[in-house]
């Protein structure tokens, strides 16, 4: 998703790769061809899957808003990434998108949905240390379905990108997109 005022750009090659990790390791077939959608884009409804990024300075208007809700409303995931400093815009910005429904932040159990969509993981990866303590998943539900997913002090999509960009261990990149495929299934399947 772009949006005027921040960095929503950052790290273009990610979900390019992310797709190219499930085309590989699961019957999924996706288009790795990256979209780039505004808020208020009327197309999103032709994507089951959405995917914002940032640190900061998110800005928006009513009509962005209710557009994203009626997608979100209608069946549509959106994926929020904290990339460091997301934080207090994207909560300002959920509250706003939904103000008569709770954020909700998910235990990451073994009971977790997210943690075994397809591949069986024990918990949800971490790959910076920017904040300290471990991550913390939100979800914003819409019946009984994740409409909204925002995920703070993971910065999973950093290990979505090339390996050379960020120097993380190759272990914890395969599991940043083996957690991506999980949120894809469910965003998909659920």
């Amino acid at each position: 998703m772009k949006y005027d005022g921040g960095d929503w750009y950052n790290d273009p090659e990610n979900l390019k790769l992310l797709s190219k990790f499930v085309n590989e390791n699961t019957p999924l077939r996706m288009d790795t061809n990256e979209i780039v959608l505004e808020l208020s884009d009327k197309n999103i409804k032709k994507y089951p899957f959405l995917f914002m990024v940032g640190h900061g300075g998110l800005k928006y208007n009513k009509d962005d808003i209710q557009n994203l809700r009626d997608y979100i409303l209608e069946g549509g995931f959106l994926l929020i990434d904290d990339d460091y400093g997301f934080d207090k815009d994207i909560r300002k910005f959920l509250k706003d998108l939904f103000p008569d429904r709770e954020l909700v932040k998910l235990s990451l159990d073994k009971n977790c949905e997210l943690l075994n969509t397809f591949f069986e993981l024990k918990k949800f990866p971490k790959m910076h240390e920017h904040y300290p303590g471990p991550p913390d998943v939100y979800a914003i539900f819409v019946k009984d379905k994740i409409g909204v997913l925002f995920l703070y002090n993971t910065n999973i999509s950093d290990g979505w990108t090339y390996p050379e960009k960020y120097k993380d261990p190759e272990s914890k990149r395969i599991e940043s997109f083996k957690m991506g495929t999980n949120i894809i299934f469910y965003s998909l399947f659920k």
